[in-house]
């Protein structure tokens, strides 16, 4: 969040919620949230495997399906963590009559490219970006070149480590055709043809396996473990496995997405009305 957002409610605390709304929040984050966190790591462990050096051997015996797994678990963990993590923070704030945004506001299963996903993913650090370095690099004029200076910050700002500048610069190798496409794709002609909406599936549908993809560099095997990630990748299985995650799985989901998308527009537009 902004700091005038953060100083306006040192001076009147926030008015969205009632106490017994902010009690029933915290209750909700440390009986369902955080319980169902401490159930998960218990019983799978994605985040184990590619993050400790020693596991390298046991990924290597891995097919490329549970290679793929893997990495869709370990995505999942980072943000069911992340998720815990601030809600637990913002509950706290909350006390103290400081209301920040809900950093997670969709759900890992609900986002199909990578612009969607990071303005839904840690939202308050989110409009900082935005507000501090992106607007005054020049915004969306800028857009394809800003976002390299955006992506280094974030990747130093967790730490000065090569596996997490490789995590940053992914994203931007994987943004800039999701940015020529959206805009190049972005016409009344193309909506009317029968083909686009499955065109829109493969495209969501690799966006995921992309986001999948850079999460396993920056915070799992890293640079060291690439090796292993390519040859999972690159043989014919892993190239299967690819296209099916892409095409059938992701593809499919990125339906209902859609349709979830459509939903809260007209949902938006009645409130509007």
């Amino acid at each position: 969040m902004g700091y005038n957002a953060f100083n306006s409610q040192l001076k009147i605390p926030q008015q969205q919620m009632n106490s017994a709304q902010v009690l029933k929040y915290i209750l909700r984050v440390y009986f369902v949230d955080l319980l169902t966190f401490e159930i998960f790591l218990h019983i799978c462990y994605p985040n184990a495997l590619p993050k400790i050096r020693g596991n390298f051997e046991i990924l290597k015996t891995f097919s490329a399906f549970e290679f793929h797994v893997m990495g869709f678990t370990n995505l999942i963990f980072l943000w069911y963590k992340f998720l815990t993590i601030w809600r637990i923070a913002r509950g706290w704030a909350l006390l103290d009559g400081i209301e920040t945004p809900e950093n997670m506001n969709r759900c890992i299963y609900n986002n199909y490219n990578f612009s969607g996903f990071w303005r839904s993913w840690h939202r308050s650090f989110n409009q900082w970006l935005i507000r501090y370095i992106y607007v005054p690099l020049g915004g969306s004029k800028y857009k394809s070149f800003n976002m390299w200076a955006i992506f280094t910050f974030v990747a130093l700002w967790h730490d000065f480590k090569l596996d997490l500048l490789l995590w940053a610069w992914i994203i931007c190798l994987a943004l800039i055709p999701e940015i020529a496409l959206q805009k190049y794709f972005d016409k009344e002609f193309f909506y009317k043809k029968p083909w686009f909406l499955w065109l829109c599936r493969l495209g969501g549908g690799f966006q995921i396996e992309m986001m999948c993809l850079a999460n396993l560099i920056g915070f799992g095997n890293g640079h060291e473990g690439m090796d292993v990630i390519l040859q999972k990748f690159m043989s014919w299985e892993g190239l299967l496995c690819f296209l099916f995650y892409c095409v059938i799985r992701n593809g499919f989901a990125t339906t209902i997405q859609f349709r979830i998308r459509d939903d809260e527009k007209a949902e938006s537009n009645e409130k509007n009305f």
